[in-house]
């Protein structure tokens, strides 16, 4: 069961530190194996490490997704809008790009 997680940061850049045990560093984005669990058994856990880069605090907020959800959404991570700009620097900067995510419903 592959659980698709993304990271909206709020903050300062992070990075995923390398030589972690279990992260598999040969797929984009690098992955962590859960293994497999049967009906009853006991709760696993599994804890990788992420840096901040910046010199400014950060928020990390995670999300899971179905990933036949994902698979719906035609590999599209954005919706694009060009939007006439009303605010002070319109007449230096007279459009802004609009993006948002376009994510399915949180699991």
């Amino acid at each position: 069961m592959t659980f698709p997680v993304r990271i909206n940061i709020s903050g300062s850049p992070v990075i995923v530190p390398p030589n972690q045990v279990g992260l598999n560093y040969n797929t984009i984005p690098p992955s962590l194996a859960m293994p497999t669990i049967v009906a009853n058994s006991n709760q696993i856990s599994k804890t990788f490490k992420i840096k901040n880069t910046g010199i400014r605090a950060l928020q990390v907020d995670w999300q899971i997704f179905d990933q036949q959800d994902l698979d719906k959404v035609d590999n599209d991570a954005f919706k694009l809008s060009v939007n006439r700009n009303q605010s002070y620097d319109k007449k230096r900067v007279p459009f802004k790009f609009n993006w948002k995510a376009l994510e399915p419903p949180e699991s």
